[in-house]
């Protein structure tokens, strides 16, 4: 015999909606209700029927998957990668900034800096034009906030993600000017 309390916890938890949230089993409150004539709740115990709106969620690739492609296939490297992903605006402030800064180091008349100044100047964007005009942007930077030469340049390398040795001019300075000032460069560096 139920009492009158449980009889107004059915009838209040039927009207709110919220039979889902109570213990006894859903098949449990479809079968009283079925009993007394009522509104039948019709949800499947065994969730044949009901599944919701998101039973089975695709995602958009699930027939059609990216392809995936490794970014040194296109770059070369780390670096490469995101000089070419993420390309600044080379403008005239930047090179004068840069000529600043290889005036104080004695390398502004190098051949090697003033083809790639000259490169820059004439709109080539390639990996190591970039490279190199983000290097020297970066590692003058460092040396005005009292970094020396050979701890900013290091520290800027390691920033483009090159590693520090005798081939790292090959990913700053463009491979046809390397060859043109090859006397200025360690063979490491040389293109193959």
């Amino acid at each position: 015999m139920r009492t009158i309390f449980q009889w107004l916890r059915w009838v209040c938890l039927l009207l709110l909606g919220l039979a889902w949230t109570t213990t006894p089993s859903f098949a449990a409150v479809g079968a009283l209700n079925q009993a007394n004539g009522g509104v039948t709740i019709r949800y499947d115990a065994t969730e044949t029927q009901n599944r919701g709106y998101d039973a089975e969620p695709l995602r958009a690739w699930d027939n059609n998957p990216p392809e995936m492609v490794d970014a040194s296939a296109f770059f070369g490297s780390p670096a490469q990668f995101l000089a070419a992903k993420t390309l600044p605006n080379v403008t005239e402030k930047g090179l004068a900034r840069i000529e600043s800064h290889l005036g104080n180091l004695g390398a502004l008349d190098d051949g090697a800096n003033q083809a790639m100044l000259s490169r820059l100047r004439s709109g080539q964007t390639t990996t190591p034009d970039i490279n190199f005009y983000m290097h020297e942007l970066k590692e003058s930077a460092r040396m005005r906030a009292g970094l020396d030469y050979d701890a900013a340049h290091k520290a800027t390398l390691q920033w483009q993600g090159i590693p520090y040795g005798p081939a790292s001019p090959a990913q700053i300075y463009h491979p046809d000017v390397i060859r043109q000032f090859s006397t200025e460069f360690n063979p490491a560096a040389w293109p193959q």
